[in-house]
């Protein structure tokens, strides 16, 4: 039997249930919509719970009478008459899902589109071998699911394996695909789930993409997490890492560390300068540590090569995008990249003029950082709300066009 959704991840099915019956839904109706849209078998409808009142009632039931006191507490079902309940507006403009076969643009730039439609379908409208780099960060495998819903570990594995063969095509012989995710608790121990090794490994023996390399993004003002285990019990460390996955189809992927160097240390000065004015050369050679430096180390550039790991914080209250979300009324997405992601892998691995594909585009903030760098770009969201706040990003640009 399959994992019951939990009572997060039965809100959208039950907005989407009642707009499948025009709009407005009975109780009964909707237990057999979503059961039936969910696949919930037999054995799962047939799983009780003792209520408040001590009866026995159905979990599914009771799980889905939970997600509709959401939904309504959250202004996107009311009532309208007796066991009756129907779409509100503002479930309407919230979630503009597009779940047919057909993706529409509806927002363009001079360099790039935000195509609004399911990622499976907008990667048909590619052409292949046209992407430099595919840069995203899909949703997570949470314990704790956000609203728009989140698969099982297990479920996720699949599915982006998925996605990754149905995304190589579209990729040029020497293009990247980069994938920012996120750690995953095991729910009711203190262990981590091990879904992003097995994906890895999933990659390179069902894809036959390569692993080039592992970075972290350390967000140094991340919450507590996994918070029983760290907050509650004071067991575990705060977990502030996430990792963003680097694969290609070829060993002659394009990049260029030059492209993203930063300055040099003042104490990599300092050894360089003290180095260059020893005759002796006595600070070159074999070191302590067995490493060899050669004479090269001594040459100026004053730039250093930064290294896997990047301290960048998320977008704050303050940030131009929440600003501008606030002031058009719109909600922000519940999950934001930071700006300096994209930006760092857009400038290793392409050129000015070179295609960026964002599948999972959210708040467009790959997009936006590929149109500030002068590269084309596809950007493709399901949710026309999400989209709408993101192209809030491109109100400066000139070349901007909003499509009816």
């Amino acid at each position: 039997m399959a994992r019951l959704p939990s009572q997060k991840q039965l809100v959208f099915p039950l907005l989407d249930a009642a707009k499948r019956c025009g709009g407005r839904i009975t109780t009964t109706e909707a237990y057999a919509e979503v059961a039936d849209a969910l696949q919930v078998d037999d054995e799962g409808l047939s799983e009780t719970v003792r209520s408040g009142n001590g009866r026995t009632t159905s979990k599914f039931h009771q799980r889905l009478r939970w997600a509709r006191h959401r939904a309504i507490e959250l202004g996107y079902l009311r009532p309208a008459g007796r066991g009756v309940w129907e779409v509100t507006e503002a479930a309407e403009d919230k979630y503009a899902l597009n779940k047919s076969d057909v993706v529409y643009v509806i927002f363009e730039t001079g360099l790039g589109e935000v195509l609004w439609g399911r990622t499976e379908r907008a990667a048909e409208m590619i052409e292949p071998g046209s992407v430099n780099l595919l840069y995203t960060s899909p949703p997570y495998p949470l314990l704790q699911p956000k609203e728009y819903g989140n698969l099982s570990s297990k479920d996720w594995v699949k599915w982006m394996l998925d996605l990754t063969t149905l995304w190589k095509p579209l990729l040029a012989e020497d293009g990247s695909l980069v994938l920012n995710v996120g750690t995953v608790g095991v729910k009711g121990v203190p262990f981590t789930d091990t879904y992003v090794s097995r994906f890895i490994v999933g990659m390179e023996d069902h894809t036959g993409m390569n692993l080039v390399d592992e970075h972290y993004w350390h967000s140094p003002t991340k919450l507590p997490s996994p918070v029983h285990w760290v907050a509650v019990k004071g067991m575990r460390l705060k977990n502030s890492i996430e990792k963003v996955l680097w694969f290609a189809k070829s060993p002659n992927v394009k990049a260029s560390n030059n492209n993203v160097r930063v300055p040099q240390s003042d104490k990599t000065a300092r050894w360089r300068k003290n180095a260059n004015a020893n005759d002796t050369n006595k600070s070159i050679g074999k070191r302590p540590s067995g490493n060899v430096v050669g004479k090269g180390f001594l040459r100026e550039s004053n730039t250093a090569i930064p290294s896997v790991l990047h301290v960048e914080a998320p977008q704050g209250p303050h940030s131009a995008y929440r600003v501008a979300c606030k002031e058009r009324g719109i909600e922000p997405h519940p999950a934001i990249s930071p700006e300096g992601l994209p930006e760092l892998w857009i400038k290793l691995t392409t050129d000015t003029g070179d295609l960026v594909f964002d599948p999972f585009a959210g708040s467009l903030t790959t997009a936006a950082a590929a149109e500030k760098l002068g590269r084309r770009w596809l950007a493709v969201e399901q949710s026309a709300y999400y989209a709408a706040g993101g192209t809030l990003r491109f109100k400066n640009s000139l070349s901007q066009q909003q499509l009816a």
